[in-house]
């Protein structure tokens, strides 16, 4: 008998009941209890990001789950050994139920293995072989789970509501109910779907009474009715987690979170900071002093007073030493309040690499927060050159009483400075040390004593300062080196390397410049070695102030959006250094801004500088003439043009027109790049007229004229084959040769004895997708720029009005949180243009136009050469408008965007 209920070919009552209570007891519950253990220790170690709303779900890192590879692989081992040991798959049916739980035992281990994909497909398995058990339906749900990890949400989005519809129609038990929406509400958290987010929030909470899971929940709705500014109901839920939270962490962000909604028509912000402060002392929240500091500074904020609110945010950017969320939050915070509120890009500069130092790439809006911060470090590296030599100019005109006074200064300051670091550093170490000491230390050792040591502090300071915990302590005079080489040749002072002369009321005077102390701010030998002593010095400083002045009015300009700094910069520059050789830059764009913000009589001012003191300049035609830059474009495009006219007539045999035409070529562009293309071609075709000694020569001239040209190395393989007599100059000729398109050159020659006529080949000409191409360049395509989506409509057949309608029923009802709006205008007689707008980036204005393109009915309702549809960047809007070319800007469009 125990023989034969060991089979699993019958489904008899003995062996369902042999291998039921086998598979149960001796697989199941062994591999159970291995992932109940793995799943309570990543629950452990799994450490909340409270600067960011939580998930429903405590998965840990992956690099945690790899720490619980032994229990969970117990777990999947135990699933597999009773899955294939105990199943009695007869007939179409299972008739081991056990078997059900460890093929769900095995996904689950995956799951939390972070193996979303394959977790995802046992899910599947059990969905498909299982249909209509319990366990098929709670594979929905963690099939669900897999596919958010994944970031797949209309496939999680699906599963759920298959399973919401059993559950509606009897065929699926309710007691699946809580764990669906639980999932629901993580499928709308990750979109960022708040309102639907809360509605299945509150579903669960009701549905379930685990206390521990509950308050976790009540903290996520307080998160997120925080988040959309919902600050009264926010405090509620808060306040409900006081109520019921067993873990300090949690209960502490719940107060935190309560002061940062503080509201001036709840209570008093000095309370509420009072509060927060005493908090500060508390030993327990040693290891939170960076989010109460981030708190007090939210209160600050509210209170309308950024100055203070910016210092506890430093504060919070200062002590967060091992969060580096917190220190991301705080110091992205600092950074836009300096950015938007006080347009101080120097301290936003700081904070941006501060936050970007401590932050994951996968942090929202990273690509707009890094390229922010590479533009204003651009920005700030000008604004450092124009202040340093600014200072250097007028250091290198003083007296030298002055010159000495002004060191003397410098040195002061920076000691102070250098001292308050000190100070600073003692006392935290002291505070660490009292940290240490406020412990309950029994014995009869010294440093038990607090009152001894103490006394011992006292006395050592008494003898010996304050001094930093460091080697060497007992010097006072140690030298201070930074690593800050001379920024430019202007602080070398080839002249004066090892001595300074200076101009003095009794004549002339020596000062000798120690190299040991010109790197070091402490000493005058610092500054007096970088004073501009020539002519040259000076007017190469001041030549670095103006491109850098011109460089900034361009960031304020284009890139901050900031006229009144542009122009700041611009009107320096113009009135300083009207001499510059770049000052017509700066006159056209002073011209622009002005007129841009209807000043007109400052516009017209520089407009008349440009037309009567550069009546010839490009400027001066842009002025005259909008489209004078599609001349620009084609003017720069000429040479090249010039030089494949001389290619063709080479590749056709005109080896005269070759040799004149690379002549003309020469002369009238002096192309550093053509140039030795065009030495290469005359030399094949002076070749082919007058024999291979005057190739041989016009080759060695090329190379000696030339020597670190990309053609040079080619022009040497053939000389010296030709010099052996293993290769035929005509050939050589047609081997390698360069067109002004191509950089490269054919790497091995064609070795041909018998001398070939060259093929004419086919005349270029420009394709429509060519002259597309060309015509496009007059667009600029930046990827975090604002962008617009846009809808052309032909009038005649299309009633815009209505179709705007329609689009705002549209944008309601699936971006109501993006507060997109619409405007229609005429764009000719015969077309209007419908504009949604507006978008951060042109990746968030491509998902919408993905998303339109499919979703709205427009597109199905019209022929599609009646409606138009695409995304511009603000910049590129204006150009599009004035020129009217929607061909060539669908073309820029499918080629730059359109993936």
């Amino acid at each position: 008998m125990l023989l034969s209920s060991c089979s699993t070919k019958k489904a008899t009552f003995i062996n369902k009941t042999y291998h039921n209570v086998n598979a149960h007891y001796n697989v199941w519950w062994n591999g159970n209890e291995s992932l109940k253990e793995a799943v309570k220790a990543l629950q452990k170690e799994n450490k909340d990001d409270y600067t960011q709303i939580l998930s429903a779900y405590q998965l840990g890192t992956r690099e945690q789950a790899m720490g619980q590879n032994t229990a969970l692989d117990r777990a999947i081992e135990k699933g597999n050994k009773g899955a294939k040991k105990h199943s009695i798959f007869v007939k179409g049916q299972e008739h081991v139920k056990w078997v059900q739980n460890c093929y769900t035992l095995i996904a689950k281990a995956q799951y939390y293995k972070h193996d979303y994909a394959m977790s995802a497909s046992t899910f599947r398995f059990i969905n498909s072989q299982y249909k209509d058990s319990k366990q098929a339906n709670e594979a929905l749900i963690w099939m669900a789970r897999c596919l958010l990890q994944e970031e797949q949400y209309s496939l999680a989005e699906g599963n759920l509501d298959r399973l919401k519809l059993l559950i509606e129609s009897g065929k699926a038990s309710s007691s699946l109910k809580f764990d669906m929406y639980v999932a629901y509400s993580e499928l709308y958290l990750k979109q960022k779907k708040y309102p639907n987010a809360l509605k299945y929030l509150d579903l669960a909470v009701d549905e379930r009474g685990n206390r521990k899971i509950d308050t976790r929940l009540y903290f996520i709705m307080g998160q997120i009715y925080q988040e959309t500014k919902k600050k009264n109901t926010a405090v509620k839920y808060y306040q409900k987690v006081l109520k019921r939270s067993t873990a300090y962490e949690m209960e502490f962000n719940a107060r935190i979170n309560m002061a940062s909604c503080y509201n001036s028509r709840q209570g008093s912000a000095s309370e509420i900071l009072k509060s927060l402060a005493k908090m500060l002392k508390d030993s327990k929240n040693k290891e939170y002093k960076d989010q109460i500091y981030y708190a007090m500074g939210e209160v600050s904020m509210s209170e309308k007073n950024a100055t203070k609110a910016c210092e506890y945010w430093a504060l919070s950017v200062e002590e967060s030493a091992g969060n580096n969320a917190q220190k991301t939050k705080s110091a992205l915070i600092l950074a836009n309040t300096y950015y938007d509120l006080f347009e101080d890009y120097v301290q936003a500069e700081n904070y941006y690499k501060i936050a970007l130092a401590t932050m994951k790439p996968d942090y929202p809006n990273y690509d707009k927060i890094k390229s922010r911060e590479d533009m204003l470090s651009a920005l700030v590296e000008n604004i450092k050159t124009v202040n340093r030599l600014d200072t250097l100019l007028i250091f290198s005109e003083m007296s030298p009483a002055d010159q000495n006074r002004f060191a003397e200064k410098k040195i002061a300051e920076y000691k102070a400075a250098e001292q308050a670091k000190i100070e600073k550093e003692m006392a935290k170490q002291e505070s660490q040390a009292g940290g240490i000491a406020s412990q309950n230390l029994k014995g009869n050792w010294y440093f038990y004593n607090a009152t001894t040591v103490q006394r011992g502090k006292e006395s050592f300071v008494k003898t010996w300062g304050r001094r930093m915990l460091e080697d060497n302590w007992r010097l006072s005079d140690k030298e201070i080196t930074f690593s800050t080489p001379q920024e430019t040749e202007l602080a070398k002072n080839p002249e004066g390397a090892s001595t300074a002369k200076q101009d003095s009321a009794s004549g002339k005077e020596d000062q000798n410049i120690s190299s040991s102390n010109a790197n070091n701010p402490a000493s005058k030998d610092y500054y007096f070695s970088q004073i501009l002593r020539t002519p040259a010095q000076k007017d190469t400083a001041k030549n670095t102030i103006c491109t850098s002045l011109l460089s900034m009015a361009f960031i304020y300009n284009d890139g901050l959006k900031n006229e009144k700094n542009a122009i700041e910069s611009l009107l320096k520059l113009v009135q300083q250094y009207p001499e510059y050789e770049g000052i017509l830059s700066a006159y056209y764009l002073l011209y622009r801004i002005y007129d841009r913000k209807g000043e007109t009589p400052n516009a017209n001012y520089y407009k008349n500088l440009i037309l009567r003191g550069f009546p010839d300049s490009d400027y001066a035609n842009l002025i005259r003439d909008e489209n004078y830059y599609k001349e620009m474009l084609a003017r720069e495009k000429l040479p090249e043009k010039e030089y494949e006219a001389t290619f063709l007539a080479f590749t056709k045999g005109h080896y005269s027109d070759v040799l004149s035409l690379a002549q003309k070529g020469n002369e009238t562009y002096r192309d550093p790049v053509l140039m030795p293309k065009y030495a290469y071609l005359t030399a094949f075709a002076s070749g082919k007229l007058y024999g291979k000694e005057v190739l041989i020569k016009k080759l060695e001239e090329l190379i000696a004229k030339y020597p670190a040209a990309e053609i040079t190395p080619k022009a040497k393989e053939q000389l010296a084959l030709l010099k052996s007599g293993k290769i035929n100059f005509t050939t050589a000729a047609q081997d390698g040769m360069p067109s002004s398109q191509e950089s490269h050159v054919s790497e091995t020659p064609v070795e041909q004895e018998a001398a070939t006529e060259t093929t004419p080949t086919e005349t270029v000409t420009d394709s429509k997708e060519q002259q597309l191409e060309k015509e496009a360049e007059v667009y600029r395509y930046r990827e975090n720029q604002t962008h617009y989506f846009v809808i052309l409509a032909n009038s005649s057949k299309v009633d815009a009005n209505q179709m705007k309608y329609d689009l705002s029923d549209f944008n309601k009802e699936f971006f109501s949180s993006l507060g997109l709006k619409i405007s229609s205008f005429l764009f000719t007689t015969t077309e209007e243009v419908l504009m949604v707008q507006q978008f951060e980036n042109a990746k968030t204005a491509m998902e919408y136009y993905n998303f339109v393109r499919k979703r709205h009915e427009l597109f199905k309702k019209y022929p599609a050469q009646d409606i138009r549809a695409f995304v511009i960047s603000a910049q590129n809007y204006p150009t599009f408008y004035n020129m009217k070319n929607i061909e060539v800007y669908e073309y820029f469009f499918n080629k730059n965007y359109v993936k």
